[in-house]
């Protein structure tokens, strides 16, 4: 007989975290989803492929399987470290709704 206890969990990829720059990014909102459904009694969170995306924005056709994808890299962190200024971090402020995922502006910024 086995002592592991099953678990349940969530399937969201970065992208589809809602917040301000497009698409979702490994910040804030993620913070805030992890302990969403850990509150909710989820012990996993499950994403896509965090690769380069192809030409239709699929995750599943990376160019390297070891590769991450800027995309999901939070704009404020990189202010925070100096490392953008902040008119650049304004730049990559999405207009649209936080629910969208826009890859083409994101990509843009």
């Amino acid at each position: 007989m086995s002592n592991r206890k099953r678990k349940a969990g969530v399937l969201l990829n970065i992208s589809s975290l809602p917040g301000p720059f497009g698409v979702g990014v490994f910040g804030r909102e993620a913070k805030r989803f992890i302990d969403a459904i850990a509150d909710a009694g989820f012990k996993i969170w499950q994403i896509l492929p965090l690769g380069s995306l192809d030409a239709g924005n699929s995750p599943y056709a990376a160019d390297s399987a070891f590769a991450g994808n800027i995309l999901y890299i939070d704009p404020r962190y990189l202010e925070e470290r100096n490392l953008i200024t902040k008119e650049e971090l304004v730049s990559c402020l999405y207009g649209g709704s936080p629910y969208t995922a826009d890859y083409e502006f994101a990509m843009q910024s």
